[in-house]
This record gives C-alpha cells, sequence and structure tokens, in this order.
C-alpha cells in the first residue's frame, strides 16, 4: 500500500528522507473532488508580511481529463469563511501545467459574487525532480496587499492589489 503521509527515501537521494503526501480513494470530496491536506494554525494576519517555502516533488502521475482541476502544492484561505476560495493557491488541470491565482474581496461581508481573482500564466508541471517555491505574501483588503511566486529562483508570479477577505481569522 502507497504511503499517504510520512518520510520515504528522496527520490534523488536516497541517504535523505523527504516528506510523502497523497491522496487516497476515501479522502472527503470539495468541489467534486478529493481532497486531504497538511493545515498549520490559524495565525496569518492581514497587513503583516509572509514568506513560505517548500520544495515540491511530483512523479509523473500521466495525463488526466483536461476538466479534471486540482491544487498542488499549497493554498492559504484569506479568512474563515468555508464558502470563500482560497486567497492563494496554486491549481492544475489536466495533470501536466499549472498556475497561481490571487483572490480577494473589498466587501464588509464577502462571497464568491464579489470576489476578484488574478491568474498567472500557466507554466509546466516539472516531473521527477525537485522545484524549489517561495511565495511572498501581505493579505489586505484595501488593495494593497500581494502576493510574489519564484519558482527555482525565477519570479513567476507578482499580484498587486486585493488578497483575502474580511472575513476573521486566516487559515
Amino acid at each position: 500500500e502507497p504511503l499517504r503521509l510520512g518520510k520515504k527515501a528522496d527520490p534523488r537521494d536516497s541517504s535523505r528522507k523527504a516528506l510523502a503526501f497523497q491522496l487516497a480513494p476515501n479522502d472527503p470530496t470539495t468541489s467534486g473532488s478529493r481532497r486531504a491536506e497538511i493545515k498549520f494554525p490559524e495565525t496569518i494576519q492581514n497587513d503583516k508580511v509572509y514568506w513560505a517555502a517548500f520544495s515540491h516533488y511530483v512523479e509523473d502521475w500521466g495525463s488526466f481529463s483536461t476538466s479534471d482541476v486540482g491544487m498542488i502544492s499549497m493554498q492559504l484561505h484569506g479568512g474563515n469563511m468555508a464558502a470563500l476560495s482560497p486567497a492563494i493557491a496554486f491549481y492544475s488541470r489536466g495533470g501536466r501545467s499549472f498556475w497561481i491565482v490571487a483572490r480577494g474581496s473589498t466587501a464588509s461581508t464577502p462571497s464568491q459574487s464579489n470576489s476578484v481573482s488574478v491568474k498567472s500564466a500557466e507554466r509546466p508541471i516539472q516531473f521527477g525532480r525537485w522545484v524549489d517555491f517561495v511565495v511572498k505574501f501581505k493579505l489586505n483588503t484595501s488593495g494593497n496587499g500581494f502576493v510574489q511566486v519564484w519558482m527555482d529562483g525565477t519570479q513567476i508570479f507578482n499580484h498587486q492589489g486585493t488578497v483575502g477577505y474580511n472575513s476573521g481569522s486566516v487559515r
């Protein structure tokens, strides 16, 4: 049975260990697809600058239907309302490319209908190697937020504007 969550040999250097995390058939369904996540405490605040860095290794999983939209790597919800899409997320369609989305709303009662999304250009998923991502962001619902993303040292996304929601704590 495949490893679900834990350490396994680094695919590029068997003397090292890497965190492995993957979906399973019994994971809950959200918006029509399976979902599993590692969740951190709700401590992110508006108007503070944060950095997140991670290395991502994806084994070639083949192609999926182009209607299959999945999220890879990370997401950040900019509030505590389950009905709102993540303020920052990495998505994939068809399993061969990915893009980054920044979202937010200036409304005092945010909803999907009054949210604005900004999408990066699509990029190919790099299979069979470690890819380093760095994300710098500031949640701000009055237009002074930002999301910047680097992949292997090259900036691939730079959004300045509203990021997040007026809905309480962030997760």
